[in-house]
C-alpha cells in the first residue's frame, strides 16, 4: 500500500462514486471516525483510503467490540459489506465536502467538437438564421 500514491479510479468506478453518497465517505479521507459494523462492534480511527465499493483502510483504529473492550491496531481494513453506519464528523460540511469530491473526480471533457459536432452545429446555426429571415419576411408582408 502507497500512502503517497492517490487511487486512480477505472470509468465504472468514478460512476459508482459520482452517483452515491459513496463521495461523502471519500471526502472523509485523511479524518478520524467512527465506523459501526453489523456485527454490533465499532471502530474508531483515522481513514486513509476509500475505494469504489466503499471498502475502507483505517490507520491508529480502536476497535470496541459489544462488551465495551477495545483493541487497536496500526493498519485495519474493513469489507463494505461489514459496513453499517459512517459517523459523519460535526466539524464537515456534508453538502461542501460531496460538492468538492465532485469536483475533484469529475472527467474531464474534452472542449474540441469532433468534425460530426461541428457540421451539425453548423447547419444548426444556418437553420436558425433562415428561420429568422422567414419570420421578418412574414412581418414585413403584414406590415404593408
Amino acid at each position: 500500500m502507497a500512502d503517497d500514491i492517490p487511487l486512480q479510479f477505472t470509468r465504472q468506478e468514478n460512476i459508482i462514486l459520482q452517483n452515491s453518497l459513496l463521495c461523502l465517505v471519500k471526502a472523509l479521507e485523511n479524518r478520524c471516525t467512527t465506523i459501526d459494523l453489523r456485527n454490533e462492534m465499532s471502530v474508531t480511527g483515522k481513514i486513509t483510503e476509500v475505494d469504489a465499493y466503499m471498502n475502507i483502510v483505517l490507520s491508529d483504529a480502536a476497535v470496541f467490540d459489544t462488551d465495551g473492550e477495545c483493541q487497536y491496531f496500526p493498519v485495519l481494513h474493513v469489507q463494505a459489506r461489514n459496513i453499517r453506519n459512517v459517523h459523519i464528523p460535526d466539524n464537515v460540511s456534508i453538502m461542501q465536502a460531496i460538492k468538492s469530491q465532485l469536483k475533484t473526480n469529475s472527467p474531464k471533457m474534452n472542449k474540441k467538437l469532433t468534425f460530426k459536432q461541428s457540421r451539425a452545429k453548423k447547419q444548426h446555426l444556418e437553420t436558425l438564421k433562415l428561420i429568422e429571415e422567414t419570420k421578418k419576411n412574414q412581418s414585413n408582408k403584414n406590415e404593408t
